[in-house]
């Protein structure tokens, strides 16, 4: 093969330059947009325990709510924030994860409630994000 390459020289140039026209015209048809559709597969279950030292609240809250949600499936990691009276609780899903589906089961399964005074699940979509950074 490199030898007839080296055999056509012209052949080889303008087998180059169709691949490269080739290549602009694939890359004026590609679509590009400046916000696609694309659903974070996170959901985040918030916990307020109003008046609570941190470490109560990590203790009576955090751990349990951490530990209810990582039950659920197609879980890729669990991570929490805990500060006076508040806990956040941020559960990470494989991409392309149902997180619907994900956030109907974990508040059907009412581990939830059992841990948390006043509990407001919620699944995170860009499109839920209007106004940020204006």
């Amino acid at each position: 093969m490199i030898k007839a390459a080296i055999r056509n020289p012209v052949a080889v140039l303008m087998f180059s330059i169709g691949l490269v026209l080739m290549g602009g015209v694939a890359l004026q048809r590609l679509p590009v947009d400046l916000f696609p559709k694309l659903s974070v597969p996170v959901i985040i279950v918030g916990t307020s325990f109003r008046g609570a030292a941190p470490e109560t609240v990590e203790q009576s809250v955090t751990f349990p709510v951490e530990q209810a949600v990582a039950q659920a499936w197609n879980i890729e990691t669990v991570t929490s924030t805990t500060r006076q009276g508040l806990s956040i609780v941020f559960a990470w899903f494989h991409w392309g994860s149902d997180i619907d589906a994900a956030l109907l089961d974990m508040v059907a399964d009412g581990t939830l409630e059992t841990y948390s005074l006043k509990y407001f699940p919620f699944a995170i979509h860009p499109e839920n994000w209007e106004g940020v950074g204006q």
